[in-house]
């Protein structure tokens, strides 16, 4: 489950010419909210410039089809890096970049994160949805109306829960599928049916 290119030039990391621009120069960066963040680079690995990367995707193996990402260092610089390697080992993703061909040009990229632009997401299976998708929709119930905006997601060892901010308070909604009826991303809008007692008492519940 490797990949592997060329030999790497000797360099340290930066913004190399894009050789998929005619004019040959650095691709600029993704604006912040085009940011899809895929994994952290928590060491360097070996002597050639390896790199042990944390996923935080919900397939691995999405490493072995990019051609090159952006990593954000802890310094808040932005570097697109080709990769040159890619190893799956349970779980565990070790990347090689050809701007890094030597561990001392591996280790200052320790602490970054990884990220790619939102038009190369992978695509998911049927309902699962992105993070950033589902937080700012409009949540509606079919009992008891607008409920408000999904805040944040919490993941729990059971299931996901939606925590949904709006007039009638803080409301937990636990992400399940007689639960939840219909997710429109395009249209920001969710309708669920409220299990009874998850409305806050202020006179709205039962």
């Amino acid at each position: 489950m490797s990949r592997s290119r060329i030999d790497p030039p000797v360099g340290p990391p930066g913004l190399p010419a894009d050789p998929d621009r005619p004019d040959g120069e650095p691709t600029p960066p993704p604006a912040a909210d085009r940011r899809v963040y895929i994994g952290r680079v928590t060491r360097a690995h070996g002597l050639k410039g390896d790199v042990k990367v944390e996923p935080d995707t919900w397939r691995p193996e999405r490493f072995e089809w990019l051609r090159a990402v952006w990593l954000e260092g802890a310094d808040g610089r932005v570097h697109r890096l080709t990769i040159a390697r890619v190893r799956i080992d349970r779980g565990a993703v070790f990347l090689r970049f050809e701007e890094a061909p030597r561990r001392e040009f591996a280790e200052p990229l320790a602490g970054g994160r990884i990220f790619i632009d939102e038009s190369e997401r992978d695509e998911l299976p049927g309902d699962h949805y992105y993070l950033d998708d589902l937080v700012g929709c409009r949540v509606s119930c079919t009992k008891h109306g607008e409920l408000g905006v999904l805040a944040e997601v919490i993941e729990t060892p059971a299931n996901d829960v939606w925590q949904v901010n709006g007039d009638r308070g803080e409301v937990l909604v636990p992400a399940l599928k007689h639960v939840v009826h219909e997710i429109d991303v395009a249209r920001k809008r969710i309708t669920i049916t409220l299990p009874e007692g998850l409305l806050p008492d202020d006179g709205g519940g039962e």
